[in-house]
């Protein structure tokens, strides 16, 4: 155990319960002064039951991911750290090698220590973004400011890669279920990059070019949405469900759309890049610089 955990006992969390900010799939979040947030998992064990929902098609099949009789599933609810083998890492080890890696990361805040109840792992120390807004508040911004920020956060996203840290849910919208945001904007005009502490970041001794793939498709899903102001997702979502388009047409009928949500800002190749998955990190950053120059013409 590191000297510098943090070491509480039960009626310490309890006592917590008025400095609540927020509750997510994995834990409680509170704040204790000074810019500091402890995150208090709900589990102790690095699984946790699910519950899933059945998804029933037209002839009344359940057709989700996963079927059982109580629809529960058993699944990772921890940090993943692969080592050199590519094995994944219990939660204690994952989180002290994870909060090593500050040493080399400085554009974001990566969880600073761990907690310990009762003397077991239950929780992690996060740096608290103060000021700050859910990033899909822009939609409300001018375009270039839009553009300002999305070219901060790539830097920021860059170094994260740079350094085998791979954030996979970086498009992730509010909605009535959750307001959570993995992206802040802190004011003025600083966006930080949040939840680096659990399911939503991969980490890795090596270069990974799946978990980068991941990186770059949920980067680009955020981008597109900011820079249209479009629930994007979605919207190809039920586009593609409707099935009454052969796929040229509806690639088509989707570029026309995000050009006009856009006021053809965006031009056709770089939807198209998005549409097959080819806006890599370097290219959304050639994109952005383009339509930097484009609008100060």
């Amino acid at each position: 155990m590191k000297k510098d955990a943090i070491l509480l006992s039960k009626n310490d969390v309890l006592n917590l319960k008025n400095k609540q900010i927020a509750v997510g799939s994995e834990g409680t979040i509170y704040r204790v002064g000074n810019g500091v947030l402890y995150k208090i998992y709900h589990h102790y064990s690095d699984e946790v039951l699910f519950k899933i929902e059945p998804i029933y098609d037209e002839d009344g099949v359940n057709i989700a991911n996963y079927k059982t009789g109580k629809k529960e599933i058993l699944k990772n609810n921890t940090l993943r750290y692969m080592n050199e083998e590519g094995m994944r890492l219990s939660r204690e080890e994952a989180l002290y090698k994870a909060i090593e890696r500050q040493k080399e990361i400085y554009q974001t805040f990566l969880p600073q220590n761990i907690i310990y109840v009762d003397g077991r792992i239950k929780g992690c120390v996060l740096h608290e973004h103060k000021h700050s807004l859910n990033i899909y508040k822009l939609d409300f911004f001018p375009f270039r400011y839009r553009l300002e920020i999305l070219k901060k956060l790539l830097i920021k996203v860059q170094e994260l890669v740079e350094h085998n840290i791979y954030h996979i849910d970086l498009a992730q919208r509010p909605n009535k279920l959750s307001l959570n945001t993995n992206i802040l904007l802190q004011f003025p005009n600083n966006p930080q990059i949040i939840d680096l502490d659990g399911h939503s970041a991969i980490y890795t001794e090596f270069f990974s070019k799946e978990a980068l793939k991941k990186t770059e498709a949920s980067f680009a899903m955020l981008l597109m949405e900011i820079l249209t102001n479009m629930d994007l997702e979605s919207y190809l979502n039920n586009m593609a469900v409707e099935g009454i388009l052969n796929p040229n047409e509806l690639e088509n009928v989707i570029i026309e759309t995000i050009m006009q949500a856009s006021k053809n800002r965006i031009e056709p190749l770089m939807i198209k890049n998005f549409l097959h998955n080819e806006l890599s990190l370097d290219r959304m950053d050639f994109y952005l610089n383009k339509l930097s120059r484009k609008i100060n013409l």
